[in-house]
């Protein structure tokens, strides 16, 4: 509220230096509104009595220490942490402010200097909505009933109105279900004879039951699962005759196929446990192209034990998994990374760039680029600031 008496106040000042006065005391503030006055406001200049200014304060001891205060009827208690202990308690006497000469007053400078009436302010307050539930505002002031069709009137009732208490027949469905609710829950009565009683008391004890040593600390990874001789002989045959064949199976279509097979009884030749997921059976499908260019180029000529075929298949594993993630890193760069030539609004950005031919935008373009290609810059830079940005952008370009 003060601000808005202000804020028209200092207006009247500025446009009375703009006219060519000097505002350098306060009585040419004075004479600034006085010139141009604030509808309901006056003004004075004032000064403080000398003869009654010198008061004598009594001050608290380590008062910087302390942080919480509480004023009670023998005096003001204080404690340096919110109660916490009983806290230090000094007198009211012992905070007596002693003033020398009087009451502090002030007094206008001059009869030239002193108020002028002012005719009041008339507020006419908005019309209050009368159906409560066609309304789009509501008072959030605790007991009040009014409610409103626009902000202007929901804004003059919480600054000069009056707030309405809420009675029975004004509450909503909702409160008359809350206030049903607690009057009916609150006359329950417990049974004594429950039967389930116990499993609760069972149930509190287990929750109550101190945690084991080392539940917070990270498990250790599974080195892998094993897969099971049929799972390996099937995944070999589909590798086998996709290189027979010179069509290499998918890996995508061989773990569907896996939960479909049967077996010459018409049973399920895999458990669902025993199911490969895609990645999984192209990881198998890398181990065994790798152990066949090894025997094609005759580096292992003999049969691989069960150990060094887990050797191997694991550095195949670590292998495949850097490649894929090579190969995401390349397609986020593909996607993120600028393309030439680099245009806004059917304009070569790069040509311009290199013929220096930016200067010809406008500082509002030059924003809008900025803003377009997400380029970070502040609201007060200068055209030749954002040219740079610009052209900074233009040399990220493979051009």
């Amino acid at each position: 509220m003060c601000d808005r008496i202000i804020s028209p106040l200092k207006g009247v000042i500025r446009r009375y230096c703009n006219e060519g006065h000097d505002v350098l005391t306060a009585a040419d503030m004075f004479a600034a509104l006085k010139e141009r006055p604030v509808k309901g406001c006056t003004a004075a200049v004032c000064e403080v009595d000398p003869a009654v200014k010198e008061i004598k304060v009594n001050k608290i001891p380590n008062f910087s220490t302390f942080h919480n205060f509480s004023y009670e009827k023998d005096g003001l208690r204080m404690w340096k942490a919110f109660e916490i202990g009983s806290g230090q308690l000094l007198s009211w006497s012992t905070l007596h402010v002693q003033v020398l000469a009087g009451s502090i007053s002030s007094k206008p400078v001059s009869k030239d200097l002193c108020f002028w009436e002012v005719q009041p302010r008339v507020v006419q307050l908005q019309k209050k909505e009368a159906d409560p539930e066609e309304a789009l505002f509501e008072c959030n002031e605790v007991g009040c009933s009014q409610s409103f069709d626009s902000y202007d009137a929901f804004q003059d009732h919480v600054n000069f109105g009056y707030h309405t208490p809420v009675s029975i027949s004004q509450e909503s469905t909702y409160d008359k279900l809350r206030r049903e609710w607690v009057l009916k829950f609150s006359s329950m009565t417990v049974n004594q004879e429950a039967p389930h009683q116990p499993s609760a008391l069972s149930a509190v004890t287990i929750a109550s039951e101190p945690l084991k040593t080392g539940w917070a600390l990270q498990k250790p990874r599974n080195s892998g699962i094993r897969f099971s001789e049929r799972v390996k002989q099937y995944l070999q045959s589909s590798f086998d005759l996709g290189v027979q064949t010179g069509r290499k199976a998918d890996p995508a279509q061989v773990s569907a196929d896996m939960r479909n097979v049967k077996t010459a009884e018409g049973q399920r030749a895999f458990s669902q446990e025993e199911w490969l997921t895609k990645v999984q059976i192209k990881w198998f499908f890398s181990r065994l192209a790798a152990a066949q260019r090894k025997r094609t180029t005759g580096e292992s000529s003999a049969k691989e034990n069960p150990a060094d075929e887990q050797e191997l298949l694991q550095e195949e594993l670590a292998r495949l998994e850097e490649k894929d993630r090579e190969e995401e890193i390349h397609e986020v760069l593909t996607q993120i990374a600028l393309e030439h030539p680099i245009q806004y609004q059917d304009r070569d950005i790069c040509s311009l760039s290199k013929a220096g031919a930016l200067v010809q935008f406008t500082v509002k373009e030059l924003r809008a680029i900025c803003d377009y290609f997400e380029l970070p810059r502040k609201s007060g830079e200068r055209k030749s600031t954002l040219i740079d940005h610009v052209s900074n952008m233009v040399k990220e370009c493979g051009c």
